[in-house]
């Protein structure tokens, strides 16, 4: 088992421009089978849905008000528009997780400090797109003599497999605020 999951991350190093195996056998991160689960509040987990994505839903709802407004003849809508709202609310959320993890990248591009990390460790996060497993890489960084953590964007294994434990990483974070920080080599879809 190990020596199949071995060779999968080296297919991993390889596809993400890795090298040879001896890097595997010196720096062996988590298989997608092991490692820690990292629990992501719904918001954040939202925040990948792409913003079609999301408007499709509230388009869908819309629709369906108006479809059922205009066959109710006014009376009992109220009732029959109940079925509308779950994919109002889906919606909404989901262009606001959107729009609010794309302002917190702007932000951190235009007017984020670069500094290092320390990987801590490298987790799942149970959420799939197109049924491949979104894995995250927590990071810690000093500024000014205080520990802040951090994380990635949620992306594939094929995209975090490079890094483990301990490893020096390039993070940007918010001067403001510290505890906004992101990993510029993993930017999440």
């Amino acid at each position: 088992m190990i020596g199949l999951l071995s060779k999968a991350q080296a297919d991993a190093l390889a596809a993400a421009g890795g090298s040879s195996s001896s890097l595997v056998s010196a720096r062996r991160a988590p298989a997608p089978t092991e490692g820690p689960v990292a629990i992501q509040p719904f918001m954040r987990q939202l925040g990948i849905v792409p913003f079609w994505f999301a408007g499709a839903f509230v388009a869908f709802g819309l629709i369906l008000l108006v479809v059922i407004f205009a066959h109710s003849g006014g009376s009992g809508w109220f009732v029959l528009a109940l079925a509308a709202t779950p994919f109002l609310l889906f919606g909404a959320a989901a262009v606001r997780a959107r729009y609010l993890l794309v302002r917190e990248r702007r932000r951190l591009q235009s007017g984020g400090v670069h500094t290092t990390a320390r990987v801590m460790d490298l987790a799942g996060t149970g959420t799939q797109v197109n049924d491949v497993e979104q894995w995250i890489v927590r990071f810690a960084f000093d500024v000014n003599g205080t520990e802040h953590r951090g994380q990635s964007a949620q992306v594939p294994w094929s995209s975090v497999a490079r890094y483990a434990p301990g490893d020096v990483v390039e993070v940007v974070y918010d001067p403001a605020n510290p505890s906004v920080s992101a990993m510029p080599d993993l930017v999440g879809g």
